[in-house]
């Protein structure tokens, strides 16, 4: 029976955290839970403690609360894969960050039937509201196949920004190396697998027709994650906010 590994890495307020927990609540079946293996991370945002995050998980029936250390969003990842899910073929791991809010049922589903349905597809993303524009498609060479049980999927010819997704486990298992990315602290999670995929001459793929309506964190947060991403700290998000008092 294949596994679906459900990581939620709570770097983030308890409101934001628990809003993605009920949107995952109110987006999957019970068949789909019936093989997910649901695992809150408390990574130490600062304010939360492991009480609040083991609070959240009994409130909607996750496996769990596991404290891990801040070392970085890419790090983190590589913990869950080689320390928490020991992956094997046929099974899932989903990323399902607080600030993920997917729009309808079915998206575990139909990342699931996309990743089989394509031997070199090792990752599956959910779609984003602009997907669907014109600008969008031409820009970025969307090419859409349609699967048997009606479920798109879509391919483009340059990197785009991932959301919610699944990789497939025994990408995972077998990958000889860790994720490595140009950030030492936050971002570039999709620089860093695509990187492997091309070595190994693998790819990603998206379900356009799932779309995540993500949820911005607060502005001080998401001001740190900027500028993390356009490289201009280095700093861990504790530190960088002791340095703006």
């Amino acid at each position: 029976m294949p596994r679906y590994f459900i990581f939620t890495l709570g770097f983030n307020t308890p409101e934001m955290i628990e809003g993605a927990l009920q949107n995952f609540e109110e987006t999957t079946t019970a068949e789909e839970n019936r093989h997910a293996i649901k695992t809150l991370l408390h990574p130490g945002f600062p304010g939360n403690t492991p009480e609040m995050l083991s609070d959240l998980a009994v409130k909607y029936g996750w496996w769990g609360a596991v404290n891990v250390p801040n070392i970085s969003i890419m790090e983190n990842w590589n913990y869950c894969i080689h320390s928490l899910a020991h992956m094997r073929k046929g099974d899932y791991l989903f990323c399902f960050d607080p600030d993920v809010r997917m729009g309808k049922p079915g998206w575990i589903t139909a990342m699931v039937e996309a990743l089989n349905s394509d031997d070199d597809a090792v990752f599956c993303s959910a779609g984003m509201d602009f997907h669907t524009h014109d600008w969008f498609v031409r820009e970025y060479g969307q090419q859409i196949t349609v699967l048997p049980s009606g479920v798109r999927v879509a391919r483009y010819n340059q990197l785009i920004a991932w959301s919610s997704g699944a990789w497939k486990g025994e990408w995972l298992a077998a990958r000889p190396v860790d994720f490595k990315a140009p950030n030492k602290v936050y971002g570039y999670l999709e620089h860093a697998d695509l990187a492997l995929m091309a070595k190994h001459k693998k790819t990603w793929i998206s379900v356009p027709d799932y779309v995540d309506y993500h949820r911005c964190s607060d502005p001080v947060y998401s001001q740190w994650k900027v500028e993390s991403a356009q490289h201009k700290t280095d700093k861990h998000y504790a530190e960088w906010l002791n340095g703006r008092k």
